[in-house]
């Protein structure tokens, strides 16, 4: 085979593996999801495997920033943010009365 068909091929295998082992590791997904995914990185190369690598990245990048607003310093889950009290007084909406 010549070496100018032999480069190109051997770049779209790796993007393709790397893509899908990108879209394999993303929790959360349906299996379904990611039968589609995969089946989009091999039968559109390149353009597939960059679409499928940029949902990956955004999804891994969107739950990790989600489960981190949950967590407390000290690494656990603190579940609630509300006391059970009011420390100002107000309704909240910075008119200083009524309800919202």
């Amino acid at each position: 085979m010549n070496l100018i068909l032999l480069v190109p091929i051997t770049i779209f295998a790796l993007l393709n593996i790397i893509a899908m082992i990108a879209v394999l590791r993303v929790p959360g997904t349906s299996t379904s999801k990611r039968a589609l995914q995969c089946a989009l990185i091999w039968l559109v190369p390149g353009f597939g495997a960059a679409a499928c690598l940029v949902l990956a990245a955004y999804n891994t990048q969107n739950l990790s920033s989600t489960s981190s607003i949950f967590q407390s310093h000290d690494g656990g889950y603190s579940g609630s943010h509300d006391s059970g009290s009011f420390d100002g007084g107000g309704s909240g909406c910075g008119d200083g009365g009524g309800g919202c």
